[in-house]
């Protein structure tokens, strides 16, 4: 920055580096949609291993909370 000469604010960088970890890493949403499916797949690839997964819904507009079994 010193060398352009660009003043940035903080809450600036920090919202980029929110939207880069993002695009980078995925949402927690779209981890969380792709559990039934990593599950299905641990089955095919460990036939001898239970894999359950229990949803808890919560109240509308929540995610639901899960715990692994």
């Amino acid at each position: 920055m010193t060398k352009y000469g660009v003043k940035v604010p903080k809450h600036t960088l920090w919202r980029a580096r929110k939207l880069m970890k993002i695009q980078v890493k995925g949402s927690q949403d779209e981890g969380y949609m792709k559990l039934p499916q990593y599950m299905e797949e641990f089955k095919v690839r460990n036939p001898e291993s239970l894999c359950l997964i229990q949803w808890t819904d919560q109240a509308p507009g929540r995610n639901p909370t899960f715990k692994r079994c």
